[in-house]
């Protein structure tokens, strides 16, 4: 699970020191890259092009070598999200001065969210004002949250199988539906209840519980907890929660028999976790407990203790 887990922490490491980063939007644009390049093929080749954009999104504005080191998305990725979002970002021309195109607008968010520069910096990349860049990627990010949410969805259906599957063919657990953890995103002090912000870690944060397949992708988020709450109450705050309790989180028809055992679907946490019927931990550390027992399947613990 730690394996699985940490190369999904990662992603997000990329918002800096010193920033709030909206996730939100952030871990949409890295969920969607998980699409097949070939679903996307055409995309912008037909007729149907929006209007104030081309079929090369950042040809002309970023050169071909750095676009994936600057925005850490792939061309076809930035195609994706230019087609769901461009309607709402996009602007009109004024008698004044012609509007920044979407093109443009998505890059100078997609350039903040990968970097974390100085508005000034980015403004002097891309042309435009300060200003501009702070109002750009409040809207492009709101766009995102609003046009691209389901591309972080928990996995149902065939895709439960498929992710039940995986972990049981690549991490060899069985039932296993999706690996949750907390990560800690450094921000500056506030002003105001700083104090509850300060994390065990010596550092101001706010929280991301996330919960990620075999794949290590994103399939549900949960932040903005200060950084000294405790995880299990982000988990008890969490749509999860409620709907592991009410034994809705995941099919009641989906069962598996392991050793005489009849077991549905769970996600694995680490050891900060409670022991749930739906959410399974390691064995508690205990010198004295015999390593035969250690290595039984935790079913047997489940029974007792759930």
């Amino acid at each position: 699970m730690a394996c699985c887990f940490e190369k999904a922490k990662t992603s997000v490491t990329i918002e800096g020191r010193n920033k709030v980063i909206p996730c939100t939007a952030l871990t949409c644009i890295k969920a969607a890259t998980i699409r097949p390049a070939a679903s996307y093929s055409g995309l912008y080749k037909s007729s149907t092009l929006k209007r104030g954009m081309d079929a090369s999104p950042f040809e002309a504005s970023v050169p071909g070598e750095l676009r994936n080191y600057n925005f850490r998305v792939t061309r076809v990725t930035c195609t994706y999200i230019l087609h769901e979002i461009g309607d709402e970002i996009f602007r009109q021309d004024t008698p004044m001065r012609k509007a920044v195109t979407p093109n443009r607008r998505l890059a100078i968010a997609l350039y903040y969210l990968a970097s974390t520069a100085e508005y000034r910096t980015i403004g002097n990349l891309f042309g435009v004002s300060v200003a501009f860049v702070c109002t750009c990627i409040k809207e492009v990010c709101e766009a995102i949250r609003n046009k691209m949410a389901s591309a972080i969805s928990f996995p149902s259906g065939e895709d439960l199988l498929n992710v039940i599957q995986g972990y049981d063919e690549e991490w060899g657990f069985p039932m296993c539906g999706g690996a949750i953890d907390g990560t800690h995103i450094p921000i500056l002090a506030p002003n105001e209840s700083h104090a509850d912000y300060a994390n065990r870690k010596g550092y101001h944060s706010i929280i991301m519980q996330a919960v990620v397949d075999h794949n290590h992708l994103y399939r549900d988020v949960v932040i903005g907890w200060p950084g000294s709450v405790h995880d299990v109450r982000v988990l008890s705050n969490s749509k999860i929660f409620e709907k592991g309790n009410n034994n809705t989180l995941f099919p009641q028809n989906v069962v598996e028999e392991i050793s005489g055992q009849k077991m549905n679907p769970v996600i694995i946490g680490d050891a900060a976790y409670p022991l749930l019927p739906w959410l399974m931990k390691p064995y508690p550390e205990n010198s004295t407990t015999p390593r035969i027992k250690k290595n039984q399947l935790p079913i047997e613990l489940g029974k007792d203790e759930c």
